[in-house]
C-alpha cells in the first residue's frame, strides 16, 4: 500500500516517469524463471535464483586471485544491477559476499541505482582480495559500511536445489586438492 502510494506521488510530481516506476513494482516478478541452472567449465553461471524465484543471479567465471583464494563476480538482476562479490579461501573454506556499493550522485537516485563491486575493489575502493584474507576483508567492509555476509552457505541453502550456485567452484577448477575443492 505504501509503495503504491509512493509510486502514485512520484509520477504525480515528476520525480519519476510512470513506465520506470511500474516496471520496478517488485511485487511482480519480472524475472521468475524456473529453470535449472546452468554452470560453465570457467565457473560462470547462469538461472541462478533465490527461494521465490524472482532474484535472478547470474555469474561471471571465476578468477584465480593467488594463495588458495578466488573470486566471483555476481549478478543479481532485477529494477536494477546488483553486484555482489564472493571471495573464498579455498585452504580455510571461509567465504564472504560483499555487496556493491552505488556510485556517487548528484541526483537522488532513491536506492534505485546500480551497485557496483568495482567502486569497493582496488583501485578505486579499499578492498584489495589479492592482498587480503576472508577476514580483513569483513572488516574493511564493516569499517566502509557495506553490506557483507560471512554465512553465504546459509543464504544458499535458502535457495531452491535446482537454482543453487557452488561458492567452491573456483577451488575445483583452480585448487582441485584444497579443502575448499572437497565442499
Amino acid at each position: 500500500m505504501k509503495r503504491r502510494l509512493f509510486q502514485s506521488l512520484a509520477i504525480l510530481i515528476g520525480l519519476v516517469p510512470p513506465n520506470y516506476v511500474v516496471a520496478c513494482d517488485v511485487s511482480v516478478p519480472l524475472f521468475n524463471f524456473d529453470r535449472k541452472i546452468a554452470i560453465e567449465a570457467n565457473g560462470s553461471f547462469s538461472y541462478a535464483a533465490d527461494a521465490d524465484g524472482i532474484g535472478i543471479d547470474r555469474g561471471m567465471p571465476v578468477m584465480d586471485v593467488g594463495n588458495g583464494r578466488v573470486g566471483q563476480r555476481i549478478f543479481t538482476m532485477g529494477c536494477f544491477q546488483s553486484e555482489t562479490l564472493l571471495f573464498v579461501d579455498c585452504n580455510t573454506k571461509e567465504m564472504i559476499e560483499v555487496e556493491g556499493v552505488e556510485p556517487k550522485s548528484e541526483v537522488d537516485t532513491y536506492g534505485m541505482s546500480d551497485r557496483l563491486i568495482d567502486l569497493i575493489q582496488y583501485p578505486k575502493g579499499p578492498i584489495r582480495v589479492s592482498k587480503m584474507t576472508v577476514g580483513q576483508v569483513a572488516a574493511v567492509a564493516q569499517k566502509h559500511g557495506y553490506t557483507f555476509t560471512v554465512n553465504v552457505m546459509e543464504k544458499l541453502e535458502k535457495m531452491r536445489k535446482k537454482n543453487r550456485y557452488d561458492p567452491f567452484m573456483g577451488c575445483k577448477i583452480y585448487y582441485p586438492d584444497s579443502e575448499g575443492a572437497k565442499s
